[in-house]
């Protein structure tokens, strides 16, 4: 699975023109407007063919938007550090982490320590 993020420092930001591709390949007339990027899905296929025709040009001005190749069907979380982006897989809950840990054998098991 491909997934899109923004390797630069000013976060995930398209060009008006890959916007306008994305909706064309989607079959919609209107004008795409959007004012928070965090609500386009980044393996959305339409968005990652736009991306691959377009290269450099999908981005706009001080973005870098890049693909990174994932197993397919795998969760992923996008993080973000000053508009840096990472492609990372999901942070557990409490819940998960104790399950884990109940599964695991008790020899290998972490031990708190006083």
């Amino acid at each position: 699975m491909k997934v899109a993020y923004n390797d630069n420092g000013d976060g995930f930001m398209l060009r008006d023109s890959a916007l306008h591709m994305i909706m064309k390949r989607k079959g919609m007339d209107c004008i795409l407007e959007v004012e928070n990027m965090m609500d386009i899905n980044r393996h959305d296929p339409d968005l990652i063919a736009v991306i691959e025709e377009l290269g450099s040009e999908a981005s706009e001005f001080l973005s870098k938007v890049v693909i990174q190749e994932i197993p397919d069907g795998v969760l992923y979380e996008i993080e973000e550090y000053g508009g840096y982006e990472e492609v990372v897989p999901p942070r557990m809950t409490w819940e998960q982490a104790m399950e884990m840990n109940s599964e695991t054998p008790e020899s290998t098991a972490s031990t708190p320590r006083a």
